[in-house]
């Protein structure tokens, strides 16, 4: 009784751990934007991080192939 008792409480304690881990980048961007509010350069560079660190493998590939081709202007990043 006493065991299932105290692996019940490592499990949970476990599950809440490796919850935790999943959501503090999130966190800490909710963070960065929250004191950054009051200084749009700073908010600016907190949303420009946010989306290259999300949408980085478009990026890369974007810009490898403006390497490749030798064109500056398909090096922007694209929406969709």
């Amino acid at each position: 009784m006493k065991r299932s008792r105290i692996g019940s409480a490592l499990a949970a304690a476990m599950a809440g751990a490796a919850g935790c881990l999943l959501l503090w980048p999130h966190a800490c961007e909710a963070g960065a934007t929250m004191a950054a509010q009051d200084e749009l350069a700073e908010l600016a560079d907190v949303g420009l991080n946010s989306a290259l660190r999300n949408n980085r493998a478009p990026l890369e590939q974007n810009i490898e192939a403006a390497l490749a081709e030798n064109d500056a202007d398909r090096a922007k990043p694209r929406d969709g």
